[in-house]
């Protein structure tokens, strides 16, 4: 099934990126294990790699110089992916969002190419990590683009909480192994890939909201480093955090009628 998934997703990616000048070429993971697509174009150069002991498929970019990639790659779209329950309809939700990603990456790898500083893992922020949870709760897709367009910078703890936390107490709370076990998965990989305020995320708001009857049970689907990270998170459990400052955005309609005056 991996087999027939990963093409299903390099042939849409495939599509997609040849008429904008991008090739494929043919390569290997240096880990026997990992399967590796790559496209390169003048500019950019993306890799798509699925790791079989996370289960997870990578969408990473770099730029290219003198027409080789320059190995400074960055996770820019993670998605868990489990041959035992997932088919080809996840393989295609996963090119759809992949392809979704290539505009917004390429303006922001154009803008600016610097230097990854030290310690830091430059993958997902916020954002990524909510669109992973789509597969669980599609009606998320339309609440985040609706925050993205409406509010700057994403607020991504007040989008947590009203949106997020209780779909997922309700999951929990419908004791469903295999959607339970999708999004420990989720929670443990976006953690390990994720930012500082992805994490934040996870352990503060959507763990420690948990209500503490579903505790020791979600627990048990967490892999050793959630679960102590969850342990620490509990300490700020209850605890007042400092609100978000929300900077509504302007309309089009707004801004041109006041221009006008």
């Amino acid at each position: 099934m991996i087999n027939k998934a990963f093409d299903t997703i390099n042939a849409k990616l495939t599509k997609a990126l040849e008429p904008k000048g991008f090739k494929k070429q043919a390569v290997s993971s240096a880990e026997g294990n990992k399967i590796l697509s790559l496209y390169i174009s003048d500019a950019i150069a993306y890799s798509v790699m699925y790791d079989p002991e996370k289960k997870v498929m990578l969408l990473n970019s770099c730029t290219v110089s003198d027409g080789e990639p320059d190995n400074d790659w960055k996770a820019i779209s993670t998605w868990m992916f489990d041959p035992e329950t997932d088919g080809i309809k996840q393989a295609e939700d996963i090119a759809r969002d992949f392809i979704e990603t290539f505009d917004t990456d390429k303006k922001v790898v154009l803008k600016q190419k610097r230097k990854r500083v030290k310690g830091e893992d430059g993958n997902g922020d916020p954002i990524f990590f909510f669109k992973r949870l789509v597969v669980l709760f599609p009606e998320l897709k339309d609440e985040i683009k609706y925050e993205e367009l409406n509010y700057v910078p994403f607020r991504a703890v007040t989008f947590a909480r009203e949106h997020v936390v209780e779909r997922i107490n309700s999951m929990i709370a419908s004791k469903d192994k295999t959607q339970m076990r999708k999004l420990a998965e989720i929670l443990a990989n976006q953690y390990s890939y994720g930012d500082l305020d992805v994490r934040s995320v996870i352990t503060i708001v959507i763990l420690n909201s948990i209500p503490n009857d579903y505790i020791e049970m979600f627990n048990s689907y967490l892999n050793d480093d959630m679960q102590k990270a969850w342990k620490n998170a509990l300490k700020f459990k209850n605890k007042k955090v400092k609100p978000e400052k929300e900077k509504k955005v302007r309309s089009f309609i707004s801004d041109t009628l006041n221009n006008s005056q």
